[in-house]
């Protein structure tokens, strides 16, 4: 029964129907009974990892932090392990609790070996890309698609961790960021491909542009990651991943490359994927990084101002922070851009 209330509660989850799904994890934890942990491990820690994740879809973030705490504490291996913790980076991303997710995320490195600052240095970063290339050696960037798939499993969780804690990094330290993405190039030209390897690729251009100068390297390989992600017939591809991938590629690849213009569909795409499976912040992230490139593109202000209180809104039911704090600078700035702004106010 316990095993039956885990599939419904997870196709429940798949279907946004959270509150349902809640109920059914919920109930499949008190069917196991408290002796759980010993019976059962794996049927266990599964139905608790989803129901803090859905407490905090619900709004419960506080059960959802203390649930996912101590379900840390009883991660038996490294992949459960880092299972929780990209759960929790998640939570303490949204809850714009940076620095307590760059915490939670260096722990985890450091039970797998990889002891890094939260501000590492200019020559920490070197080191890590030069490594990167070397490892490369004379293969060129088109050749990474002939990489096999990759098989190990630590390896695909620990690059899991680092999709999720990249983000919380970006508001911390560029160059933590830059060590993330070059450790997860490095464990896919070490280890494989896998849908996770799609993501470093396109990531990479924010490193290799703005910190080396490199804006064509960048390109090359953000091209790759898109191209594997829409045509792989290798691994499968999570969605909330692809739609952080359409996200990457529109805002942090396409600006340095092609125009402007050209980003548009692809975060329409991303803010698609990221809603229809709750990736809420990635979401809310691809409206107010659309308008920033509405705004550099010269659309008409009264088109741009329509969309931007549209993704307000759904940043401020979301409780994402970040954007809320970006989209309201946004239509505050179309307010105070000269002529008659008469058909542009709005009420903060």
């Amino acid at each position: 029964m316990a095993e039956l209330n885990l599939i419904a509660g997870k196709r429940a989850k798949a279907a946004t129907a959270i509150a349902s799904a809640l109920t059914y994890f919920t109930a499949g934890e008190a069917m196991l009974g408290e002796d759980r942990w010993d019976r059962r491990y794996p049927l266990a820690f599964e139905l608790a990892l989803h129901r803090g994740e859905t407490e905090f879809l619900t709004g419960d973030s506080e059960s959802a932090e203390a649930r996912l705490a101590a379900l840390a504490r009883r991660a038996a291996n490294l992949v459960d392990l880092a299972a929780v913790t990209q759960s929790r980076l998640t939570l303490y991303h949204a809850l714009d609790r940076f620095d307590t997710a760059i915490e939670v995320g260096l722990q985890y490195l450091g039970q797998i070996g990889i002891a890094w600052p939260a501000h590492p240095s200019d020559d920490q970063v070197a080191e890590e890309f030069d490594h990167l290339w070397s490892q490369l050696g004379q293969r060129s960037i088109e050749d990474l698609v002939n990489l096999p798939v990759m098989d190990d499993r630590t390896s695909r969780a620990t690059i899991d961790v680092f999709i999720a804690l990249a983000p919380a990094a970006t508001y911390t330290d560029i160059k933590l960021v830059s060590l993330i993405i070059g450790r997860m190039v490095r464990l896919s030209l070490e280890k494989g491909l896998c849908d996770g390897s799609c993501y470093a690729y396109v990531a990479i251009g924010r490193v290799l542009g703005p910190l080396f100068g490199d804006y064509r390297s960048g390109y090359r390989f953000a091209q790759i990651g898109l191209d594997l992600v829409d045509a792989s017939g290798h691994f499968e591809v999570r969605e909330y991943i692809r739609g952080r991938i359409y996200f990457t590629f529109a805002a942090l690849a396409i600006p340095w490359a092609k125009h402007i213009c050209t980003a548009f569909p692809f975060l329409r795409r991303a803010f698609e994927v990221s809603n229809k499976i709750g990736d809420l912040t990635f979401a809310a992230y691809s409206c107010n990084n659309l308008y920033t490139l509405l705004l550099a593109a010269g659309v008409p202000l009264v088109e741009i101002q329509r969309e931007a209180r549209h993704g307000l809104e759904f940043a401020r039911r979301a409780r994402i922070g970040a954007s809320v704090s970006v989209m309201s600078i946004q239509l505050a700035f179309i307010r105070r851009l000269p002529g008659d702004n008469s058909a542009l106010r709005f009420t903060q």
